[in-house]
C-alpha cells in the first residue's frame, strides 16, 4: 500500500497544489488600478484580436526576451535605493508607453548583445544583462542610418549578410516597432496658428505608416461591418465625425479618458474608462452575434471576430504558464527518475512516474485551451510542434513504464517532456504563439490529419532514438541492465521506431494529397517532403536491420540514435534553407543549435561503439 498508493498519491497531490496554485486567477486589488482588467480588453493585432495583456507580452518578449520589464541596471553598489532586480509586468509597461511616461523611455528593455553594435552605439557591455533604454541607443542610432540602409538593400538583394549587419537590422527593427507602438497610442498633433492643412496631412501620413507597419488596433467598432481602428487614426477621424454628424465611436474617447487618468495616476477614472471600454467590446460582440447581421459577419475570418470569453481565456492561460510549470515539474521528475537509480529505487520511481502522470494532465488540458482559443487543431505553427510532440512522447514514455517497470521510461518521458517545452519557450520568443494561417493552411482537415500524424512520426522517431540513448547510459556506460532488461529496453526500442515509420509514412502520404489538393501535384522534391521521406528511410533502415539480423540490440539502439539527427534536419533544419513552399520558423541561432545536437548524438553513438560488459543489474523490486 505504501509504494502503491501512498508515494504516488502523495507527489501527485503535490503536483496538482504547484499547478493549482499557479492556475489561481490574477486579480486587481480593489482601490487599485485594474491592471488585470485592462489587460482583458480586445484589441485586434497582426490579424487576430486578442487581449492586451498578449499584445503587451509579447511586444515585450521581442525587444528583451522576457515578459516583465526591468526598471533600471542592476547595480554592483549594495547601497543601491532600489532593488537590481526591481521589474513591472508587461501590461504596466505598456501603459506606462501609452501615456507616454518619461520612465518609458528610461526603462532597459532593449537586449543588445552584439559588441559592434554597442560600440557604434558607444554604450558599454553590460554582461549578464545586455539591455539598454530607449534613451540610450536613440542618441547615436541616427548614425547608424546609412549603415542600415545599406544592409536592408543587401538582404534585399539576397546577398548573405554578416553577423554585424544582421545585429544591426535587429535592433533598428526593434527601435522601430517600440515607436511605432508609442505613436500608434498617441494622438495627432495640430497645432493652432500653424499650417492646418500640413499637419492634418502629416497625421494621415502617420496613420497610414502605422497601418502598414501593423500597429495594433484597440478602438472596438460600433457595430458588425466596421473596421477596428488604430488610437491615433480614431483621434484623427473623430473631428471628421463630428463635422459630418456622423454617430461617434465612444471606444475612442474612452480609450482617451484610459490614457489620460493612467498619467494622472487618477484611480477612479482608469477603472471607470476599463469598465466602459469592456462593455462598448461585449456590446459589439451581441452585434456579431445578431442574426441581421449574419451576412457581414460571414466575410470576417475567424481570427477577426472578437468573442470575449476567449479572450479573457487567453489572458488567463498567458498568466498561468502552465507549460513553463510543465517544463519545470518534467525537471523535477528526471531528478526522482536519476535518483532512483542510487538507491531507494522503487520508492523514487513511483514518485517521478506520478509527478509525470500529473503533469501529462496538466500538459494536455494546456493544449486543449490553446485549442479552444485558436479553434484550430493542436499544431498549426513551429511552436506548436514541439508542445504536442512533447505531450506524445511523455505519453508513450509512461506506457512503456507502466507496462516494463524499469524506470526507463519516467526517464526517457521526464527528459524529452522538459526539452521540447524547452525548445518551445524559447521559439516563443519570436512572437505571437497563436499565428494567423497562410491561406494555403487554412484547412483544418489537413491540420488535423497530416500535420498531426507527421508530427506523431516526429515524436516516436525522437523517443525511439532517445530509448536508444537511455541504451547507452544505462548499459554501455554504467552497466545496470542485466541481459533481460536489456532485451526489455530493445522491445521498447523496436516498437516505438515501428509507430514510427507507420505515422511517418501515412503523415507523408497525407501530405502528398494535400499538395496535390492545393498546387496540383503530389510531389515536388520540396526540402520539406524530403525531410519527411528522410525520416521514413531512417525508420525502414532500423527495422530491416533488426529483422534481417545485421543489427542486434546494441546495433538497433544506435540507428535509432541517427534518427534523432535525421528527424531534428526534417523538423527544423529544413525551414532554415529559405526554399521551397514550407520554408518558415526559422530563427536566428538555428543552424549552431542543429550542430550541436548532431555533434552531441553522433557522441552518444561513439561512445556506444565501446566494447563494455555490463555490471550486475538491481531489479525493481
Amino acid at each position: 500500500i505504501w509504494h502503491r498508493l501512498v508515494i504516488p498519491a502523495t507527489a501527485a497531490i503535490f503536483t496538482v497544489g504547484v499547478f493549482a496554485y499557479a492556475m489561481v486567477p490574477q486579480t486587481d486589488d480593489e482601490g487599485q488600478l485594474q491592471i488585470e482588467a485592462f489587460g482583458e480588453l480586445p484589441v485586434l493585432d497582426n490579424g487576430r484580436v486578442k487581449p492586451i495583456d498578449t499584445l503587451a507580452r509579447v511586444s515585450l518578449q521581442y525587444l528583451t526576451a522576457r515578459q516583465e520589464a526591468p526598471t533600471q541596471v542592476p547595480s554592483e553598489s549594495a547601497d543601491s535605493e532600489k532593488s537590481s532586480s526591481e521589474k513591472i509586468v508587461a501590461t504596466r509597461w505598456l501603459l506606462d508607453l501609452m501615456a507616454g511616461k518619461p520612465e518609458a523611455a528610461d526603462y532597459p528593455v532593449f537586449r543588445i548583445e552584439n559588441l559592434e553594435v554597442l560600440e557604434d552605439l558607444k554604450l558599454e557591455p553590460r554582461p549578464g544583462f545586455f539591455r539598454y533604454s530607449f534613451r540610450e541607443i536613440e542618441q547615436h542610432i541616427g548614425e547608424l542610418r546609412e549603415s542600415v540602409v545599406a544592409a536592408y538593400k543587401k538582404r534585399e538583394g539576397g546577398d548573405d549578410l554578416t553577423t554585424y549587419e544582421k545585429k544591426l537590422i535587429e535592433i533598428w527593427d526593434k527601435r522601430s516597432r517600440f515607436v511605432d507602438l508609442g505613436n500608434s497610442f498617441s494622438a495627432p498633433t495640430i497645432e493652432e496658428g500653424g499650417d492646418a492643412m500640413q499637419q492634418v496631412q502629416r497625421a494621415i501620413g502617420m496613420a497610414e505608416h502605422l497601418r502598414q507597419a501593423g500597429a495594433p488596433q484597440p478602438i472596438v467598432p460600433t457595430t458588425a461591418g466596421e473596421p477596428w481602428e488604430t488610437y491615433f487614426a480614431a483621434r484623427l477621424i473623430e473631428p471628421i465625425s463630428r463635422l459630418r454628424n456622423l454617430p461617434a465611436n465612444e471606444a475612442t474617447p474612452a480609450m482617451q479618458n484610459l490614457i489620460a487618468a493612467y498619467g494622472e495616476g487618477d484611480v477612479a477614472g482608469f477603472n471607470s474608462a476599463v469598465a466602459k471600454l469592456k462593455q462598448l467590446a461585449f456590446d459589439y460582440e451581441r452585434s456579431l452575434n445578431d442574426p441581421a447581421n449574419a451576412a457581414v459577419v460571414a466575410d470576417l475570418k475567424p481570427s477577426e471576430r472578437l468573442r470575449m470569453e476567449i479572450v479573457g481565456l487567453e489572458k488567463w492561460l498567458n498568466g498561468a504558464t502552465l507549460f513553463y510549470v510543465a517544463a519545470v515539474m518534467y525537471l523535477v521528475a528526471f531528478l526522482f527518475a536519476c535518483l532512483s537509480w542510487l538507491g531507494w529505487q522503487r520508492t523514487f520511481s513511483q514518485i517521478a512516474l506520478a509527478i509525470i502522470c500529473t503533469t501529462l494532465l496538466f500538459h494536455t488540458f494546456a493544449i486543449w485551451q490553446r485549442v479552444i482559443i485558436s479553434g484550430r487543431p493542436p499544431i498549426t505553427n513551429l511552436y506548436d510542434t514541439t508542445i504536442c510532440i512533447g505531450w506524445a512522447s511523455v505519453l508513450l514514455g509512461v506506457v512503456f513504464e507502466v507496462i516494463y517497470r524499469l524506470g526507463i521510461g519516467s526517464f526517457v518521458a521526464a527528459s524529452v517532456g522538459f526539452c521540447t517545452l524547452l525548445v518551445g519557450h524559447f521559439l516563443s520568443q519570436d512572437g505571437d504563439t497563436f499565428t494567423v494561417l497562410q491561406a494555403v493552411l487554412d484547412t483544418n482537415f489537413w491540420l488535423a490529419t497530416h500535420v498531426t500524424t507527421i508530427n506523431l512520426g516526429y515524436a516516436t522517431t525522437v523517443m525511439a532514438g532517445s530509448f536508444g540513448i537511455a541504451w547507452v547510459i544505462f548499459h554501455q556506460i554504467l552497466g545496470l541492465l542485466d541481459k533481460q532488461q536489456e532485451q526489455q529496453l530493445s522491445r521498447m526500442i523496436y516498437g516505438t521506431v515501428c509507430f514510427a515509420i507507420l505515422f511517418s509514412f501515412v503523415g507523408t502520404v497525407l501530405g502528398g494529397l494535400w499538395a496535390d489538393d492545393s498546387w496540383g501535384r503530389f510531389w515536388g522534391w520540396d526540402p520539406k517532403e524530403n525531410g519527411a521521406l528522410l525520416v521514413v528511410l531512417w525508420n525502414a533502415v532500423v527495422l530491416h536491420a533488426r529483422w534481417g539480423g545485421l543489427a542486434g540490440h546494441r546495433g538497433v539502439a544506435l540507428l535509432a540514435i541517427g534518427g534523432n539527427i535525421i528527424t531534428a534536419w526534417s523538423w527544423f533544419g529544413t525551414n532554415g534553407l529559405g526554399i521551397g513552399l514550407h520554408a518558415y520558423g526559422f530563427r536566428e541561432g538555428t543552424a549552431f543549435n542543429l550542430m550541436m545536437f548532431w555533434l552531441a548524438n553522433l557522441a552518444v553513438i561513439a561512445v556506444g561503439l565501446i566494447p563494455r560488459q555490463p555490471r550486475a543489474a538491481r531489479t525493481l523490486e
